[in-house]
């Protein structure tokens, strides 16, 4: 599938879950989420909010390439799976995740691999 493509069918999945006309910068606008209050439980819908907004944020970073991040959200608390080029790579998108308002702790799983231009499987 092209890149095209799979961009096309990221963004049709995430609209129904994002307001892009309410925010006018989708990297730093974090009020699509709101945090739990004291006592407040994360619900489904929760989780998916944040689920939706960290791919979204993954799928705007340069830095991110967002279609090798897998984000699985379960009563705010965010698990990271993919598979990364560099440290640094794995290490923003955890920060990314940390910083999102009403996640409540990040599981990185990312793993770093080799790229194929260093003997290594991507």
């Amino acid at each position: 599938m092209a890149s095209r493509d799979r961009l096309s069918l990221l963004l049709s999945a995430l609209l129904p879950f994002i307001s892009l006309g309410c925010a006018e910068d989708l990297t730093t606008d974090a009020s699509v989420v709101t945090p739990p209050s004291i006592g407040e439980e994360c619900d489904d819908v929760r989780d998916v909010s944040l689920t939706a907004r960290l791919n979204t944020l993954y799928l705007v970073d340069p830095y991110v390439d967002a279609s090798r991040i897998a984000v699985e959200t379960h009563a705010c608390v965010v698990t990271l799976r993919g598979r990364v080029p560099d440290p640094g790579t794995r290490d923003r998108a955890g920060t990314m995740a940390r910083e999102v308002e009403g996640v409540l702790n990040v599981r990185n799983r990312i793993e770093v691999v080799a790229t194929v231009a260093d003997g290594g499987r991507y």
